[in-house]
């Protein structure tokens, strides 16, 4: 897991809020992490599934670039 500061040292370097960002992972305790800072969370890979701390899941890129065509559906 990585230290939360990562994310917000990201967050202050693209000048963006963490409720302006999504983290697309394969990780699950890094989205929860993300998603406990505010951001959005989508779970990239083969074996996601829908957690209560993920806003979308993509199996693979074509589900990811689905995700992307419908950012509405993340907020």
């Amino acid at each position: 897991m990585l230290d939360p500061q990562a994310y917000l040292t990201v967050c202050r370097l693209l000048d963006a809020a963490p409720e302006q960002c999504i983290m697309i992972d394969d990780s699950a305790d890094n989205l929860h992490q993300a998603k406990e800072l505010g951001m959005k969370t989508i779970w990239f890979g083969s074996k996601a599934h829908p957690l209560p701390f993920t806003d979308a899941v993509a199996k693979d890129m074509q589900a990811l670039a689905e995700c992307a065509e419908k950012p509405s559906a993340l907020v």
